[in-house]
């Protein structure tokens, strides 16, 4: 599917409008700014560690490849004992791909009530959920034991490697548990690493950890190159 080429990541750095701080910044690992959020430029990006992020009424994406990276290595993964003991006690069941619609629906609203982080637009929801159609999106779902959604996380499949791009949750713990989740089916398909683009609390807390864009990168290409079956 991928035709649209961006820039090498490696050496483009364009200026960012940050809607939060009214301000330009430089050195946030922009890569390219435009208009559309195609299927091939989404495949494209993810294929080459770049990510999309938009507002709200707005025609412009901005394409990142950050000079820092979020990731979470399975080795360093960290449970803090009180979580351990949500999952022990069977308060929560996983699935994946079962219910994209209701996971990225539950991102945005999420993101609506952040007014500034709302890229999780209609348009962003059409087009990942025709990428999860085509088998290149993928949703984890959490439930509880009543059947209720209350949680979960979606991502893109780069060519081996998952790229997490947004959780929620309605009750406590469970957009870790379907990450913990994901976590162990990867790691069951090969899998040593997932990216997690931004660090956040959230993520930093199971073990997440910052590292280069250049070993990103690399890391990518490495991992493309095993040919893993994940979902």
């Amino acid at each position: 599917m991928p035709h649209f080429e961006f820039p090498d990541p490696r050496t483009v750095d364009l200026p960012y409008w940050c809607h939060l701080h009214k301000t330009w910044h430089h050195g946030q690992g922009v890569v390219h700014v435009g208009p559309g959020l195609e299927l091939d430029k989404i495949m494209a990006g993810f294929q080459n560690g770049i990510y999309p992020t938009g507002y709200e009424g707005e025609s412009d994406i901005t394409w990142f490849c950050p000079h820092q990276r979020a990731i979470i290595d399975f080795s360093n993964v960290r449970i803090p004992r009180s979580l351990a003991k949500v999952i022990r006690s069977g308060r929560y069941l996983h699935t994946i791909d079962k219910n994209f619609t209701g996971v990225i629906r539950g991102c945005r609203q999420k993101r609506k009530n952040q007014w500034w982080d709302t890229w999780v637009t209609e348009d962003a929801i059409n087009q990942f959920t025709i990428l999860h159609q085509y088998g290149y999106a993928h949703s984890i779902e959490t439930w509880d034991r009543e059947g209720n959604l209350v949680g979960g996380l979606f991502g893109m499949d780069a060519g081996g490697l998952f790229c997490g791009q947004s959780m929620f949750h309605t009750q406590s713990d469970a957009s870790k548990c379907a990450l913990l989740f994901v976590i162990e089916h990867l790691r069951s398909r090969g899998a040593t690493w997932l990216d997690a683009q931004v660090m956040t609390p959230h993520i930093e807390s199971l073990g997440a950890t910052m590292i280069s864009r250049d070993e990103f990168l690399d890391r990518l290409k490495e991992g493309q190159g095993l040919n893993l079956t994940l979902f």
